[in-house]
């Protein structure tokens, strides 16, 4: 009956379209415009369609399978040599429309005021994908308005308001653990150089059976587990020795290993690096409840400029001790790891490294934490 179940689950969830749909988009533009809207996805390039008043319509098929069937509709007043790249060198004035092939009718509305603001119906995806943008448009405006104000005691919020953004597509997979679309920003996680497999192993496992034993879900899942496997060959178990080309204010060549006994995070950043600010932002909110946890913190500034360095660190101090890797962005660590972008974080218990990219919530949990330690035994 086992098998029955997840076949039955996996003829259900296999994909959105099957092969040969015929659909229906309709597209209607506040403004008015006239001009010529182009389809791109599900196999078909770019294929025009009029737009008189701000309607327009296309009708087309789909010959194979598609997971997750995104496709946009461009704009443009003229038919006249169009390509990927003049529609993406125009795509602030005139900002492409996305949605899902999920049914076989879709109708599109985009309006314009203050802000461009899109409404698509259509099938379940669709109706993910507004409350998608809906909750990013939210967030956008709560930016634009903290950014208007000189209040520095607003500052905080701006910087929170940040992180809520670069958070947005996490929120959005915990959020709706049934929806085929949060497999989809799951995906587009994997890409990150610096990739916290830890976190998307958990806000995968989190899924609805429905979701992870669908086709797409099933690939997912093989990404996961050969990430990991190639994080523990790449990252996990090293040994940090023998490192010392660190300086603490003006103290140099200070041995990083006199320090690294017991749990330890090393956080790499920046003084130029914006990310990194609401990093160090989130962890010093958090700083009491990380520390419960006997956990160490110590901030590796890779900056090139010493100085730049030194007046960044007066000018936010922290509770935890800073560094500087006399290489800069020459840092023998994060060569030997492979560590292109910052911030960037690794957990260490005795010189042996855990993990790398650890968040904040993953810090403040103690069963998590004494899971990597027994696995690492």
């Amino acid at each position: 009956m086992k098998y029955i179940f997840v076949l039955l689950l996996l003829l259900k969830f296999s994909g959105v379209t099957s092969q040969n749909l015929k659909f229906r988009v309709e597209v209607n533009y506040s403004d008015a415009r006239n001009g010529y809207g182009y389809f791109d996805g599900l196999g078909i390039k770019l294929k025009p369609f009029k737009i008189t008043n701000g309607y327009g319509a296309f009708e087309g098929e789909s010959l194979k399978r598609y997971d997750i069937p995104f496709a946009k509709i461009y704009f443009s007043k003229k038919p006249s040599e169009v390509t990927y790249y003049n529609f993406n060198i125009n795509a602030l004035q005139n900002p492409v429309i996305e949605f899902l092939v999920d049914s076989s009718f879709i109708t599109i509305l985009r309006t314009y005021n203050r802000k461009v603001i899109t409404r698509i119906a259509g099938g379940k995806l669709n109706k993910d994908f507004n409350t998608y943008l809906e909750e990013e448009n939210a967030i956008s405006n709560r930016l634009d308005s903290l950014q208007k104000e000189s209040d520095p005691l607003l500052n905080n919020q701006l910087m929170y308001t940040f992180i809520n953004r670069d958070n947005h597509p996490n929120y959005f997979i915990q959020t709706h653990p049934s929806s085929l679309l949060s497999l989809y920003y799951l995906n587009r996680l994997f890409p990150t150089p610096n990739l916290n497999i830890y976190t998307i192993d958990s806000l995968f496992s989190a899924l609805d059976s429905s979701i992870k034993y669908s086709t797409y879900g099933i690939k997912i899942k093989r990404k996961v587990d050969s990430l990991k496997e190639d994080n523990k060959k790449r990252i996990n178990n090293k040994i940090l020795i023998g490192f010392s080309d660190f300086e603490k204010n003006n103290e140099k060549h200070f041995n990083l290993n006199e320090l690294l006994s017991g749990l330890v995070l090393l956080e790499f950043g920046a003084s130029w690096c914006s990310p990194c600010k609401r990093k160090e932002l989130e962890l010093s909110d958090n700083y009491d409840r990380i520390i419960e946890n006997k956990i160490q913190l110590i901030s590796v500034s890779i900056d090139n400029d010493k100085l730049k360095w030194l007046a960044d660190i007066k000018s936010h101090k922290t509770k935890w001790l800073q560094l500087h890797d006399i290489n800069g962005s020459n840092s023998e660590i994060m060569k030997l790891l492979r560590v292109f972008t910052i911030p960037f974080n690794l957990l260490l218990y005795n010189n042996k490294i855990l993990g790398s990219n650890l968040t904040v919530h993953q810090l403040m949990n103690k069963q998590f934490l004494n899971s990597l330690i027994e696995n690492s035994q």
